[in-house]
Formats: structure tokens, C-alpha cells, sequence
């Protein structure tokens, strides 16, 4: 069976794991978005490319939702 909650337990506990890899998993996103996220963009949402998508039948509003 469970172990009965310990309330007092729980509120001394600081979640120090969860915390670091929260904190890590925010570093992460952050390279992304900084680094990889903005040259993705660039590449896909050239104009040219806008063009071909919107000549295969996407919307500007599609185009949109993807980003």
C-alpha cells in the first residue's frame, strides 16, 4: 500500500532534481531559440519559398499558423 503523506516532509522537500532539470531543459530552449530557431526561419520563410507554398495552395493564414 502507499506510504501515508507526510505533509510536513514534503513541504521541507526542495525537488533539487526536478529543479536542475527544469533549469536544464530552459538552458536548452534558449540555444534553440537563439541559435537554431532563428536561421530555421530564415530558410524556410524566404520569400521564394513563401512563394512556392503559396503556389502548392497554402494560405497566408497557414503560413502563419506554422510559425
Amino acid at each position: 500500500m502507499d506510504k501515508p503523506w507526510d505533509f510536513y516532509g514534503l513541504g521541507k522537500n526542495t525537488f533539487k532534481k526536478e529543479k536542475e532539470i527544469f533549469e536544464s531543459r530552459v538552458k536548452k530552449q534558449q540555444f534553440i531559440q537563439e541559435n537554431v530557431f532563428e536561421e530555421l526561419v530564415k530558410v524556410a520563410m524566404h520569400p521564394k519559398r513563401i512563394v512556392k507554398y503559396l503556389n502548392m495552395g497554402y494560405s497566408i493564414d497557414d503560413l502563419d499558423n506554422l510559425l
